[in-house]
């Protein structure tokens, strides 16, 4: 996994002049990146994806957002037919030659369309970079102390280190969250 916060800059945030915590630092920039990925339904680094859709409604709703291009969208039953795509806030639409979205519902079918296309952020927002520094600061603070065991290995328990006012940071980049952190 390609951390969109790196090393060297959580290292400054937490004054750290040395390599010799190096690796429990990155693991703990890599499972707050995960916690923020969760709780807000995103990715944050940028990231190309292929996967099968359901069709039957106005939008195809791919698992990772936010979507930043659309490559290609076919139809499984048909392979020779591409469709023009756009995306429309955190959906994929059906659009016209010219790449306008058009009101149309996408033939319906289990796992019928399928898309590829790139999600995450190209440049991390500056909310995201904060809220992820604070959490990693957070458990580096704190590490050594509550941890939950998870079939893994140990993990914080990063809904008990994120307050509020890291949520609140969260809040605005929230998506389609369908699992509980």
């Amino acid at each position: 996994m390609m951390s969109a916060v790196g090393l060297i800059l959580v290292k400054q945030h937490l004054q750290i002049a040395h390599a010799a915590q190096d690796l429990a630092v990155q693991a703990m920039i890599d499972s707050a990146e995960d916690y923020v990925e969760r709780y807000c339904g995103i990715k944050l680094a940028s990231d190309e994806f292929e996967e099968d859709l359901d069709g039957g409604e106005l939008t195809l709703r791919p698992t990772f957002l936010p979507i930043a291009e659309i490559d290609e969208v076919t139809d499984n039953w048909d392979s020779d037919a591409e469709q023009d795509a756009a995306i429309h806030r955190a959906d994929i639409r059906m659009a016209d030659d010219a790449g306008e979205i058009v009101d149309v519902i996408w033939p319906a079918g289990k796992a019928r369309w399928h898309a590829a296309y790139t999600a995450g952020y190209a440049v991390l927002p500056p909310a995201l970079q904060l809220a992820v520094l604070q959490l990693v600061f957070r458990a580096y603070v704190q590490r050594g102390g509550e941890t939950e065991n998870i079939a893994a290995g140990v993990t914080l328990q990063w809904g008990k280190i994120a307050d509020s006012g890291i949520n609140e940071l969260l809040r605005p980049f929230r998506q389609r969250v369908c699992d509980v952190v």
